[in-house]
């Protein structure tokens, strides 16, 4: 179901928001732990349900198949990084070995978003409600920039961190819709295609990928 989809995608893109948050602020660790022992139940529990519904086979070795097997390790090394050695080997929690293979999972849950975008049904993103939403989104960053300046905060991270995930969405569902050839390539729309697609991907690289890293 859509519904599902969309609940799993945010799970997705919100522990994500998390791992960054974590890594650029050490203390919040054991604050952040319950939150994270929550998504790996529920990713496990999702990947269960699809065992249980499909068998193994979901794990083969075609497309979804390598995505089912990304989202298996995900799982694991989670319930390892969390669980196992937090209760075993505890030094082990601040090593680079943990690290990267935190680093690892979290770029493999993209696998997943990219699975659910592809099958998912987005034409509503179309709807002139959608178009108008989008506007105030943007007229809101907006805002949310000067006030930022003005009044520091660390509320204001969240919220860009929201909008930043809105900005990705929206832009995914219109490469999904379009095709990515018609994105880049359309006469009309194609300039500010790639702007916006830039200045997307140079938020992720920015608030995401290179925090982590």
């Amino acid at each position: 179901h859509d519904w599902f989809l969309g609940l799993m995608s945010s799970v997705i893109l919100l522990n994500s928001c998390l791992v960054t948050y974590e890594a650029t602020n050490g203390d919040a660790e054991q604050r952040l732990r319950p939150l994270f022992l929550a998504a790996l139940m529920f990713y496990a529990l999702e990947l269960g349900c699809r065992v249980l519904r499909s068998g193994v086979n979901i794990f083969s070795f075609d497309r979804l198949g390598f995505v089912n097997w990304a989202f298996l390790f995900v799982v694991l090394e989670g319930g390892f990084r969390l669980a196992l050695v937090p209760l075993c080997v505890p030094a082990l929690k601040k090593s680079a070995f943990v690290s990267n293979m935190a680093q690892i999972s979290v770029t493999l849950t993209g696998t997943r978003l990219v699975v659910i975008m592809s099958v998912v049904n987005l034409t509503w993103t179309e709807t002139h409600w959608f178009q108008w939403m989008s506007g105030g989104v943007i007229m809101a960053n907006s805002i949310v920039m000067g006030i930022e300046l003005d009044s520091p905060s660390p509320l204001w991270w969240w919220v860009n961190q929201a909008m930043l995930m809105f900005f990705l969405f929206e832009i995914s569902a219109r490469i999904r819709l379009r095709g990515c050839a018609s994105f880049l390539c359309d006469p009309d729309d194609r300039v500010w295609n790639i702007m916006d697609f830039l200045i997307v991907a140079f938020g992720v690289l920015d608030s995401w990928t290179d925090r982590i890293a």
